[in-house]
C-alpha cells in the first residue's frame, strides 16, 4: 500500500477535525479552552523574557555605552506608551460616563 502525500493526509485532518468537532463533548471542550488560555498566558510572560535573554547579551558585547543606549531606548519607549496612550484613556473614559449618563437617563424615561 502506497503511503499518502502530505497534502491527503492534510485534508483527511481536516475532514476528522470536522466530523468530531461537529458532536463535541462539552468536558472536552472545556479541557481545550483551559489548556489554550494558559498556555497563552504563558506565552504572553515568557516571549518577552526570551527576546531579552537573547537581546541582552548582544547589547553586553557592543562595548561602552550599550548600557546607556538601552537605557535610553526603554525610557523612550515606556514614556511613548504612556504619553500615548493617556489620551485614549481619558477619551474612553470620558465616553464610558457620557454612555452611562445616557443610559440612566433613558431608564427613568422608560
Amino acid at each position: 500500500m502506497k503511503s499518502l502525500g502530505l497534502l491527503p493526509r492534510i485534508i483527511a485532518a481536516i475532514l476528522l477535525g470536522i466530523l468530531v468537532g461537529s458532536i463535541p463533548p462539552h468536558a472536552l471542550i472545556r479541557v481545550f479552552v483551559t489548556f489554550t488560555s494558559l498556555f497563552g498566558a504563558f506565552l504572553g510572560f515568557s516571549i518577552p523574557l526570551i527576546i531579552i535573554g537573547f537581546i541582552a547579551p548582544g547589547i553586553g558585547r557592543m562595548g561602552k555605552g550599550a548600557g546607556k543606549l538601552l537605557v535610553v531606548t526603554t525610557g523612550l519607549s515606556y514614556s511613548s506608551t504612556v504619553i500615548l496612550g493617556l489620551p485614549h484613556q481619558l477619551v474612553f473614559a470620558r465616553k464610558v460616563c457620557v454612555i452611562a449618563r445616557n443610559v440612566l437617563n433613558f431608564a427613568r424615561i422608560g
